[in-house]
């Protein structure tokens, strides 16, 4: 039995074959039947009438019967009617074939469903890679230590890092910006998230990014992570900045004409006796 369960790959086969294993270990091999009952699955080791001598045991596969191995003889063996056609050694067999069989079940649908769950945990974090890695904005996945589980491409565009992965690198130290590196910690030791924290990239400052994190629970192999996501806002803040460069410039240009005139005009409300052709020498001036 130790064999079959080392060497078969599916409990099909393990009894399949122990059932023909079972009859030549009793007493009387010649007139020993053997079948296992699993899952509505009949197993035997040739066909047989059920007689009334027999013995079972049950297959017990976390604590709940899933079936049972049974020895019978075909016919009346001698001593049977004064000690039963069974030893006690015979039955002590018979309950340890039927535990060996539940427990090696138990075994194997337990590492099954291991299997399974990494399979379908390991296509989910493909998944999310591979979601991850297509976003235009930049995403970095890191954990409370702040080391780097995940980049993708666009954050180490956006980060100015070489184009290979910073596994296990700790994020802050790949950041030049100490105001950002502190914005960073003082949330981070309360695990609390932020929103559109200002990050600047070269020196002088080539590339202006806001930065937005989330603490998710769980997320990668049960443990809390974050995920920061990084929008390039240098184009919006160049407009801006154009904006206020060319207010200022209007508002500059604006201010020596508007002087001239204020004080033309200031100079007609404080001589209502003027001439009337330097009146209106100053008016045209103020029209032009």
């Amino acid at each position: 039995l130790a064999e079959l369960l080392r060497t078969r790959d599916s409990i099909e086969e393990i009894c399949a074959e122990l059932v023909c294993l079972i009859s030549p270990a009793w007493r009387h091999p010649d007139w020993a039947r053997a079948r296992i009952l699993l899952d509505g699955r009949e197993c035997v080791s040739q066909a047989f009438d059920e007689t009334r001598w027999g013995q079972s045991a049950a297959i017990v596969v976390n604590n709940r019967a899933r079936g049972m191995v049974q020895v019978y003889y075909v016919r009346e063996v001698p001593g049977s009617r004064e000690h039963g056609p069974f030893l006690a050694a015979e039955r002590k067999l018979l309950d340890a074939v039927a535990r060996t069989l539940g427990e090696a079940i138990e075994r194997r649908e337990f590492e099954t469903d291991n299997r399974r769950k990494a399979i379908i945990l390991a296509q989910e974090r493909n998944r999310l890679e591979t979601i991850l890695r297509g976003m235009g904005e930049g995403v970095v996945v890191s954990d409370t230590n702040d080391v780097v589980l995940m980049m993708n491409a666009a954050a180490l565009a956006l980060l100015d890092l070489p184009m290979r992965e910073p596994i296990a690198a700790n994020f802050l130290s790949l950041i030049a910006d100490e105001e950002f590196r502190a914005a960073w910690r003082d949330p981070a030791e309360s695990g609390e998230d932020f929103a559109k924290l200002d990050l600047r990239i070269g020196d002088p400052v080539k590339r202006a990014l806001i930065a937005s994190r989330t603490r998710i629970p769980e997320l990668v192999q049960g443990e809390d992570c974050f995920v920061t996501i990084l929008h390039d806002v240098t184009k919006e803040r160049e407009i801006d900045q154009m904006k206020t460069d060319f207010v200022a410039a209007v508002s500059h240009e604006l201010r020596t004409p508007m002087t001239s005139i204020k004080g033309f005009v200031r100079t007609i409300m404080q001589d209502p006796g003027m001439a009337r052709n330097v009146r209106e020498r100053f008016l045209t001036i103020i029209d032009e």
